[in-house]
C-alpha cells in the first residue's frame, strides 16, 4: 500500500499531470454548464450555470498561470 501511495504522489507531483487534471476539471465545469443550459430550455442561463462557467474560467486562468514560466 505504501508503494501505491508513493507512486500516486509522484504521479500527482508531476507538473504536466497537474496541468492536464486542471484542464480536465475546467472542461467538466464548462461541459456541465452547457449541458444544463441545453437541457433547461429557459433561454437564459441560471445562476448555477453562470457559476460553473466562472469556475471553469478561473481554473483555466489558474492552470495557465501555474504552467507558464517567467
Amino acid at each position: 500500500m505504501e508503494d501505491f501511495r508513493r507512486r500516486l504522489y509522484e504521479w500527482l507531483a508531476d507538473e504536466s499531470t497537474r496541468t492536464v487534471i486542471l484542464f480536465v476539471v475546467a472542461v467538466l465545469f464548462g461541459g456541465g454548464s452547457l449541458a444544463m443550459f441545453l437541457q433547461g430550455g429557459t433561454g437564459s442561463p441560471t445562476r448555477l450555470e453562470f457559476v460553473l462557467l466562472v469556475a471553469a474560467m478561473l481554473v483555466v486562468f489558474y492552470a495557465t498561470l501555474r504552467s507558464s514560466s517567467f
